[in-house]
């Protein structure tokens, strides 16, 4: 029970577009972790963004979100800067493995938001895009954003 608890508290912490971490720890020669607590933490859009995505939806310049962070918290962001509309999809990393590429061209134009994503995993939407035939740009400030950025 305080398992699922657990889990609904994450849960509504991620709705609220907050990034959560939990806490446990581990006696020398247990087998059982002791959960010790939640936080969360808030890590807002920049004021600029939303101006940003009005931009390029102007310029008919498809805006979307790749990103490491948990599907829920990304999709929340991504309503609150207007790149996730009505109708639209998201897709977590380990579903895209499972897609093949037809698969994931079929899908691809209502697809907003791409959560709990590898490097490999940009790479593979960037080449989606250009196998559409679609000019492709992405920004990043991570290390493992390198490889789609090249």
């Amino acid at each position: 029970m305080q398992k699922e608890n657990i889990l609904k508290q994450n849960q509504d912490l991620a709705k609220a577009g907050l990034r959560v971490l939990a806490f446990g720890y581990k006696e020398y020669n247990l087998e059982n972790l002791t959960f010790i607590g939640l936080i969360s933490l808030m890590d807002p859009p920049r004021v600029e963004s939303l101006e940003a995505v009005l931009q390029c939806k102007k310029a008919s310049i498809k805006p979307i979100i790749i990103t490491g962070d948990h599907v829920i918290t990304a999709t929340i962001i991504a309503k609150k800067i207007g790149i996730f509309e009505e109708n639209d999809l998201y897709l977590e990393g380990q579903k895209l493995d499972l897609l093949s590429n037809h698969e994931l061209d079929e899908i691809l134009p209502r697809i907003s938001v791409y959560a709990r994503v590898a490097p490999e995993h940009k790479i593979r939407i960037v080449e989606a895009w250009q196998r559409k035939g679609k000019m492709v740009a992405m920004t990043g400030d991570g290390v493992n954003d390198a490889p789609a950025l090249k």
